[in-house]
């Protein structure tokens, strides 16, 4: 039986409330969309989505 490696475990990375608010206004730029800076960043969209309605609902934590 031959051996498997066994997979990495994903380790859940946890961002600032400035870094959340950074990305944030980077997403909110002219001309520039959610998913590039989801990709650009290694983020899911729906997370940066999320962070950018909580945003727009006072629930992102205090502006930097």
């Amino acid at each position: 039986m031959p051996y498997e490696a066994e997979p990495e475990a994903c380790r859940r990375r946890y961002q600032t409330t400035q870094e959340k608010w950074l990305i944030d206004e980077e997403a909110q730029l002219p001309k520039i969309t959610v998913a590039e800076v989801a990709r650009r960043r290694g983020f899911n969209n729906s997370q940066v989505f999320s962070w950018i309605r909580a945003a727009k609902v006072g629930k992102l934590g205090p502006r930097p």
